[in-house]
């Protein structure tokens, strides 16, 4: 069997590999480099616009668990269950009503704003797995008699017995009035209960025709 010799072998440059070019055409070397050992387990080929090189991180060797992610740890790439609760997002919206002096009104949906003076069950959200709620948005509308300026407090009240404020300032002054709280920390546990309130003041001119939009949010 003949062979070729080193001397017939077209040299190139370090970690270029040789490849076909087509039935009938004389191989040729890549323009790409490649790694001449294998790098640690793990690792995988990465273009990095000129080469192809290593991967600082690795990657595991198995999927793991049937409905994992790859998921960062701060230095390679794991196999993990999803994070739960990072994307819990709940809103409400109600029908208009005119709220009287120094009264609070729990919110439910689709009903008039001043319809609930007492906690009630139908305006509760069930929490479905541990989350923090970190961020709320609420808009007040008022198609009737802007309120005179004193201060109104909107909360999220947890199992009936916590509330945390989302402003104690609103003024129900304007014919839209929009407030928002992006630094809450709400811990939440699984089968809490979440409900929208409201207290507003002794007006000098009570509002008329209200309703309110809220939403919030991990």
């Amino acid at each position: 069997m003949a062979t070729n010799g080193s001397q017939n072998i077209v040299t190139a440059a370090t970690g270029k590999i040789l490849q076909g070019a087509g039935v009938g055409t004389a191989p040729s070397y890549s323009t790409a480099t490649y790694p001449t050992t294998a790098s640690s387990a793990g690792k995988i080929l990465r273009a990095d616009g000129t080469n192809w090189a290593a991967t600082t991180a690795t990657y595991p060797d198995t999927a793991g668990t049937s409905g994992n992610v790859l998921t960062s740890d701060g230095t390679n790439w794991v196999s993990s269950a999803p994070a739960a609760g990072t994307n819990l997002f709940s809103s409400i919206g109600t029908f208009t009503g005119n709220p009287f002096d120094g009264l609070t009104y729990y919110f439910v949906q689709n009903s008039a704003f001043t319809v609930n003076t007492a906690f009630t069950i139908q305006g509760i959200y069930l929490i479905p797995y541990a989350c923090t709620i970190t961020k709320a948005y609420g808009q007040f509308t008022i198609a009737g008699t802007l309120g005179s300026s004193e201060n109104c407090t909107l909360f999220l009240r947890v199992n009936n017995t916590t509330n945390t404020n989302i402003s104690t300032t609103i003024q129900l002054t304007s014919a839209t009035v929009s407030v928002n709280n992006t630094g809450l920390s709400i811990s939440l546990s699984a089968g809490d209960t979440l409900v929208w309130g409201f207290t507003g003041p002794t007006w000098a001119t009570n509002p008329t025709t209200v309703n309110f939009y809220g939403t919030f949010s991990t």
